[in-house]
């Protein structure tokens, strides 16, 4: 068996994409029962394409996805403690617009840990 070796590779290296990632991350620490609660606000200062969004926590609850104030879908985080909303292609954000990341639960008495993170880079 002949082992590979990084000197071997010969030719010109393509960069493809220089832009440099938009990685806005947000956590809210004590999210209360049947509150709706904002995890994440991110406001575009520049032109910019949302890949993905994703979204973790500790307890069960349904995940809002608002764009500039409109409800647009929503997710229910479950057993696997994250949900990921994709977008089949970028999703479009001119200067000012917004996008609110969401949750709500019913667990009585109980807090909640939300991580959220979305993924875009700049037009």
């Amino acid at each position: 068996m002949v082992e590979f070796r990084p000197s071997q590779i010969t030719g010109d290296i393509q960069v493809v994409n220089k832009k440099i990632s938009i990685r806005p991350t947000a956590t809210i620490a004590a999210v209360s029962a049947a509150t709706l609660t904002t995890i994440l606000t991110f406001t575009a200062t520049i032109a910019t394409f949302v890949k993905n969004i994703r979204l973790s926590g500790e307890l069960p609850c349904r995940v809002d996805f608002v764009f500039n104030t409109v409800f647009q879908e929503a997710q229910r985080l479950t057993g696997s403690r994250g949900v990921e909303f994709w977008f089949d292609a970028p999703f479009p954000m001119a200067i000012g617009d917004v996008i609110d990341m969401k949750v709500f639960h019913n667990f009585t008495g109980a807090t909640s840990r939300y991580d959220c993170t979305l993924y875009g880079f700049p037009e």
